[in-house]
């Protein structure tokens, strides 16, 4: 862990952007082309296909090659343990169960900014951090 170097908070919004962009936004729509483009159902029915895509979208790419999800490997990160391994699942679902405590507090994302080792309060609970794939500076 020691040669690694920590993304920082801009990259790693950017990086949640992108899944934004290309993940939960399409399942929105096509969720709404399934259940009907009038008014928007409010009902359960309609938001658990999206979230349980979401949440697998989000514990599952981090155990695989990627080691994170698609907007953090477009910016060439990647989300590792303490001792620099790949996360395995119940890593990987404790890190985004985490990742609620930081929305709940909010600061827990901004937290990135300021901490040493540049780690939010989920990376804090579940031990991990987010870092560059390639062993290079970046400012």
């Amino acid at each position: 862990m020691e040669n690694m170097v920590c993304a920082g908070f801009l990259r790693r919004f950017f990086a949640f952007f992108i899944d934004i962009l290309f993940v939960l936004y399409p399942l929105n729509v096509f969720n709404h082309l399934v259940f009907g483009l009038g008014e928007r159902q409010e009902t359960i029915w309609f938001n658990i296909p999206i979230s349980v895509i979401w949440s697998l979208y989000r514990i599952i790419l981090p155990v695989t090659k990627l080691q994170g999800t698609v907007g953090k490997a477009l910016f060439g990160l990647k989300i590792i343990d303490q001792k620099g391994r790949k996360l395995n699942v119940p890593q990987s679902l404790g890190r985004y169960l985490s990742e609620y405590i930081s929305v709940i507090l909010f600061i827990g994302y901004f937290m990135v900014a300021f901490t040493e080792k540049k780690t939010g309060l989920h990376d804090k609970l579940a031990k991990t951090y987010v870092v560059y794939k390639k062993n290079v500076l970046h400012s």
